[in-house]
């Protein structure tokens, strides 16, 4: 009979990684990567001790303060870097750094020499700092040299408008990287990172943070206040995602809090909010000191539609059911999925598109929503799990891919978490496939990408909402039809009067859904008043109003709002570059940066203490860890089986050393989500080795004539007498025999990888055939630590 090598340990060796002892008892690596991981139980020391945020919201716009302390607890300096997100829109425009005393300002330069001004100050020995941001909504900030027992506070500032629709304010404030499914083939490990760069995502290594198990803790902690002034009574204030403490601050504003049970930063921090009276129709704040001046202006339009008819949809519903849904977030989904299918007109059409690693289709055509057919449906999403990687463009190019029914408005609905890298490649596939039809994003989780969602709703000219695990599914997915059934403004135009108004962000006004406002970015020269007109389409009919608008010759206050306005055409030469790069784009992006003194991916931040000297020798990398969001399955997204974890990345071994291995145990082999774990699969992958029912025969040998040997003892077959015709670890008749060893050639794979190994299997004449093989990965991921054993 066949046994798995689960059952029979080809090479012993258990790697546990404990916690980290405090800085006397444990010295700091010497080389490689240090990660503070933990099997179990508190982690009591990390680089990264706290996180303060303050928000401070007037208005419309919130000025936010995020104060990064780092620590050194162990015996040797150290290099901490942290993969953390911010706002997708935020305005990242100054950082510095606290050491001891002093307070060093950072610097804004290009991307290239930033990073060459901080590699020389590690070099000789000098504390800095560099953030970097790798995504709109993914930063890095790395800091070199901390000494034994000391701390390096990072600030980071940056402004950002609070979104609003229907009455509804929402701030947001991200507290961790989600994991990304990276697609692609590997290239290079990478800097860091738990997955290599790959064709695909080639930048993978430095936005897959490793990550903690739920219920494993570091020593960092996160404390939030947001001091809100919003210019009227607030009322329905509310947290959906933590418990927080409300007082007034005496001048008719509010102070929310952070309750100390809720400073893990494991999830989002949402702040949803109402104030009292109708929505005034224009605000415009501007800002004009030397030079140029700035405004942002908000039209909130005065349209009442009449009842119109219905217009017949063709819906199509993307759900993500990959690893990273599994749980929580797919049951969320299919609960969202009950009210959509009980929503749709009978004249609609509808297809339900689930993908992970492949797309699959409820039928293979829309169908009509006939009760019979939405009964059908609803058992087919019952079904629905999480499982696999996240190859989301399948699920977007077959929502896609079908002609479009004349007859009816193609809307797609997708929803997702947006764990993935290639986020650019979903977005230009778009671009340029999406036709007539609409896209509306529906983010469903504690800590989703909302850079993604974001930019899937702009550019599929829809919108976007998020679903909490507390909230009523129910009410976003009425929000949605209300958005599709009702007419909405199109081809929007305004004509300044004659104001000397330019460079106005979006270049292009999104069409409008019942109870959004129109929000532009403008810079103008000459100040001055004059009759603005808003023209566009309401259920295609003409559509035309008129505001007076006053631009003044100076306003020293709202100085965030040149800021914001750059912000807004740095993300506006973004999307045309995911549409068309060109070198132009990216030159053009690199001066408005520099010139408003913002992050983006061409341009960052670096600060360095000259004054300190920390002495000679390169400090020890010390990542520092996330926790995996709530409700996110840690197995099926970092995949790593209970107790391992790869704690330090060292060199892999070569293929021509068959001294050099990558050893396992029984219980990890076991664990491994992998196809082909079988004992005799494992041993055929060699050239020459083929299998006889079951049993392995090597260079075209009997399979009785085949010796094996697993952990020193021989197989023997009792039932048949003959040594080694089929695999029994029962057996403990110790004889020289047929030795595997098998080496990794990386240190991390996700599903849809090819575990690339190197196999070599030893006879007893001694001689060793090594021959390369490959596994592939069925789902979640599968991890190894390499060790050198020669000697």
């Amino acid at each position: 009979m066949k046994q798995t090598v689960g059952q029979a340990c080809l090479v012993l060796a258990l790697l546990f990684v404990a916690s980290l002892p405090a800085r006397a008892a444990q010295p700091a690596p010497t080389g490689g990567e240090l990660r503070v991981l933990t099997t179990g139980g508190p982690v009591e020391q990390c680089p990264l001790k706290h996180t303060d945020v303050v928000a401070e919201i007037t208005g419309n716009v919130a000025q936010v303060e995020v104060i990064q302390t780092f620590q050194n607890p162990y015996d040797r300096k150290i290099e901490a870097v942290y993969v953390f997100p911010l706002p997708d829109r935020a305005a990242v425009n100054d950082m510095e750094i606290q050491v001891g005393d002093r307070t060093i300002k950072g610097l804004i330069k290009r991307r290239e020499e930033a990073r060459a001004v901080y590699q020389a100050a590690r070099q000789a020995g000098h504390i800095a700092a560099l953030l970097d941001q790798e995504r709109p909504n993914i930063f890095t900030q790395s800091v070199a040299n901390i000494l034994p027992g000391s701390e390096v506070a990072v600030t980071i500032r940056y402004f950002e408008t609070v979104p609003y629709a229907s009455g509804d304010y929402e701030f947001s404030f991200p507290m961790v990287v989600g994991p990304r499914f990276i697609p692609g083939e590997p290239t290079t490990n990478g800097e860091r990172g738990c997955s290599p760069d790959t064709t695909e995502v080639p930048d993978a290594s430095r936005i897959t943070p490793p990550g903690l198990r739920p219920g494993t803790r570091t020593g960092h902690d996160i404390s939030l206040e947001v001091r809100l002034d919003a210019g009227a009574t607030v009322r329905e204030l509310v947290s959906p995602s933590h418990r927080v403490r409300v007082e007034s601050n005496g001048r008719g504003g509010d102070i929310i809090r952070l309750k100390e049970e809720d400073s893990i930063p494991n999830r989002d921090f949402v702040l949803r909010y109402r104030v009292d009276g109708d929505a005034p129709n224009l605000i415009v704040l501007p800002h004009r000191g030397e030079g140029d001046g700035y405004f942002l202006m908000l039209v909130q339009p005065e349209a009442k539609p009449a009842t119109a008819d219905i217009t017949p949809k063709e819906m199509i519903f993307v759900v993500d059911c990959s690893g990273s849904m599994s749980g929580d977030p797919i049951e969320k989904v299919k609960e969202a999925m009950g009210y959509a299918l009980h929503g749709l007109d009978p004249r609609d059409t509808f297809q339900i598109v689930r993908f992970s690693n492949r797309a699959e289709t409820f039928e293979p055509g829309p169908v009509l929503a006939t009760p019979g057919n939405i009964e059908r449906a609803l058992r087919y999403v019952a079904r629905l799990s999480g499982d696999g990687g996240t190859i989301m463009l399948e699920g977007v190019r077959t929502a896609l891919e079908y002609k479009e029914d004349e007859q009816r408005l193609r809307i797609v609905s997708f929803m997702t978490d947006g764990y993935i890298g290639n986020e650019e490649a979903i977005l230009a596939y778009m671009a340029k496939h999406l036709g007539g039809a609409r896209l509306f994003s529906f983010g469903v989780g504690t800590s989703v990408n909302r850079y993604l969602l974001d930019k899937m709703a702009d550019f599929g000219r829809g919108a976007v909402e998020y679903v909490l695990p507390g909230d009523d599914s129910g009410k976003a997915i009425r929000r949605f039809y209300d958005r599709i059934r009702s007419p909405y403004l199109t081809n929007i135009q305004i004509d300044w009067g004659g104001l000397g108004v330019t460079d106005m962000y979006p270049r292009e006004i999104s069409d409008l859904f019942l109870g959004q406002p129109v929000a532009v970015y403008g810079r103008y020269g000459q100040p001055g008043k004059a009759e603005v007109t808003l023209r566009a389409r309401l259920g295609g009919k003409p559509y035309e109003q008129r505001y007076t608008v006053q631009l003044p010759a100076r306003q020293d206050e709202g100085e965030a709002i040149g800021t914001l306005w750059a912000r807004a055409h740095i993300e506006d030469l973004s999307d045309r570059l995911i549409v068309s790069p060109q070198p132009v784009l990216v030159e053009e992006i690199t001066r408005v940066a520099l010139a408003h003194r913002l992050v983006s991916k061409y341009t960052s931040f670096v600060a360095v203490e000259e004054q300190v000297d920390t002495g000679p020798g390169k400090p020890a990398l010390v990542e520092v860890p996330v926790c995996t969001p709530p409700g996110v399955s840690y197995e099926m997204t970092y995949g790593a089986p209970a107790g391992i974890e790869m704690m330090e990345r060292v060199s892999v071994a070569p293929s021509q050393a068959t001294t050099t291995m990558t050893t396992f145990n029984s219980e990890f082999i076991d664990g491994l989500p992998i196809f082909g774990r079988d004992y005799q699969d494992v041993l055929t992958m060699a050239p020459g080795a083929g299998d006889v029912d079951g049993n392995p025969t090597i260079h075209g040998s009997r399979d009785t004539d085949v010796v094996t040997l697993v952990d020193g003892v021989s197989t023997p077959d009792p039932p048949a007498g003959k040594r080694g015709a089929k695999l029994n670890i029962e057996s403990a008749t110790p004889i020289p025999g047929v030795t595997i060893r098998i080496a990794a050639r990386r240190s991390a794979y996700r599903a849809g990888d090819v575990i690339e190994l190197s196999v070599t299997i030893e006879n007893q004449s001694g001689k060793a055939v090594q021959v390369p093989a490959g596994l592939s990965v069925a789902e979640g991921n599968a991890r190894f630590r390499v060790l050198d054993l020669r000697g």
